[in-house]
């Protein structure tokens, strides 16, 4: 039994524990940590959603440790504090099937976070969107290494793809053969 999904919009206090111990997590959400924490529904959790929250890197890091076990999909939608460095440790998350980045106005996060994420074998869908990407256009070797990929969403029109890859869809396709790219832009 207990939590499979959880939707955070705001950060909960057993969050704290299980980002860095009691003092620390406690003092970057502003928050005092119960004694005892009650439990955390972290390790059995199979999709997290995260919106509009405020972590640190720790934080992301914490959250990977907690969760690396069971973890299938991750949303990630206008995190404040999301950066290239802390998506590292998401490589850690060796059952995600599914991520959504979505970090309009970021500048921290780029295609450039991408590879570090490339040992994620299982990783069927990605939803990507990052300054880079929609004003530039995809850096092809950031999705390559995805070989599992089956559904690629991607924050940017087609002139922008074929201005940043020559032959536009079709050679991003030419890569990656069994998997959908959606232009969303």
């Amino acid at each position: 039994a207990g939590v499979k999904a959880l939707a955070v919009v705001e950060v909960p206090a057993w969050w704290a524990g299980c980002a860095g111990g009691e003092g620390e997590g406690a003092a970057a959400f502003g928050a005092p940590v119960p004694h005892p924490p009650p439990a955390s529904p972290m390790p059995h959790l199979e999709h997290l959603s995260l919106e509009g929250v405020r972590l640190a890197r720790r934080h992301l890091a914490a959250l990977a440790g907690c969760v690396a076990g069971s973890l299938c999909g991750l949303s990630l939608v206008g995190v404040a504090g999301l950066s290239d460095p802390a998506l590292t440790h998401l490589g850690r998350l060796r059952h995600l099937t599914s991520l959504v980045v979505l970090a309009p106005g970021n500048t921290a996060v780029s295609q450039r976070g991408l590879g570090a994420l490339g040992g994620l074998r299982g990783l069927k869908h990605l939803a990507w969107e990052s300054d880079d990407l929609t004003n530039c256009g995809p850096v092809l070797g950031a999705y390559t290494g995805f070989t599992g990929l089956r559904l690629l969403s991607l924050s940017c029109t087609r002139a922008t793809l074929a201005a940043a890859v020559p032959g536009g869809v079709a050679a991003l396709t030419a890569r990656m053969p069994y998997c959908w790219v959606d232009l969303v832009g």
